[in-house]
């Protein structure tokens, strides 16, 4: 059963057990309509509930999923930017996910950044990322990264994961 504020995943669309929470409501106003739209997926309820909190108080419209959301899901929640784990429960449906969102014609054109500590990972895969314009962040960072990394995307600017030896993070470029 779902916690308050939460509701089940319909079966065939989400993982076992997961739950998606609804995006925070707001006022049907002008300002509120402008706000871009996160959506954060992540198998970790903590790193969620966090990334809820921090971009909520950014001023962003956050909603959340534990399990990589179906392409139809996607299309519904219609969100500015997507912040993607690359790893969930122990396999790569983040590397799935991001694959089959660049050949959906609607999707595709929702930037995507990739937040994970997967670093190993990601280093073997920085130019293809980079060609079809995907952000990384790698963790441990910090929330002044991630927003840039999100602020970057939004603006057509994906962000790049630092080179070996300036430590993990991300730089703009």
């Amino acid at each position: 059963m779902a916690a308050p504020g939460q509701r089940p995943h319909p079966p065939g669309l989400f993982g076992p057990g997961s739950v998606c929470r609804k995006a925070t409501p707001m006022p049907p106003t002008d300002a509120a309509v402008a706000r871009p739209h996160v959506l954060v997926m992540n198998d970790t309820h903590e790193f969620l509930e966090l990334m809820e909190d921090l971009l909520g108080e950014e001023g962003y419209r956050v909603s959340t999923s534990t399990w990589v959301l179906a392409m139809d899901r996607v299309k519904a929640l219609s969100p500015d930017v997507i912040v993607l784990d690359v790893m969930f429960e122990h396999q790569d449906l983040g590397w799935k996910f991001l694959t089959l969102s660049r050949l959906d014609r609607s999707v595709c054109r929702i930037p995507l950044v990739l937040c994970t500590a997967a670093v190993q990972t990601v280093r073997g895969m920085e130019a293809h990322l980079a060609t079809v314009g995907v952000g990384v962040v790698l963790k441990p960072f910090s929330i002044d990264e991630l927003l840039r990394a999100i602020e970057g995307a939004l603006h057509g600017v994906p962000a790049r994961a630092q080179t070996a030896g300036d430590g993990l993070g991300m730089a703009a470029g």
